[in-house]
């Protein structure tokens, strides 16, 4: 009889070792679904950032293009005179 009380004792640790397993695990699956969602907003902001920083880089080629040859200009009359 005794064996069969040490069986249910340790049957009735499982169970709560499994209950205890289950909400552990449901807890981290939200937290992953929550680090997930981070992660993706994350990376969106990596994509709008590229984005601009490419139209940026853009922009200064385009100024220091037109810059130079506004120099190009202001050579040139110099040299004209």
């Amino acid at each position: 009889m005794k064996i069969l009380e040490q069986l249910d004792s340790q049957v009735d640790a499982l169970l709560h070792q499994l209950s205890q397993a289950k909400a552990e695990n449901s807890s981290l699956r939200v937290q992953v679904q929550g680090l997930r969602n981070s992660v993706a907003a994350l990376e969106e902001k990596n994509r709008s950032l590229t984005d601009s920083l490419a139209e940026a880089e853009t922009v200064r080629t385009k100024a220091l293009e037109h810059l130079d040859r506004l120099l190009l200009r202001i050579q040139d009359y110099d040299q004209v005179e």
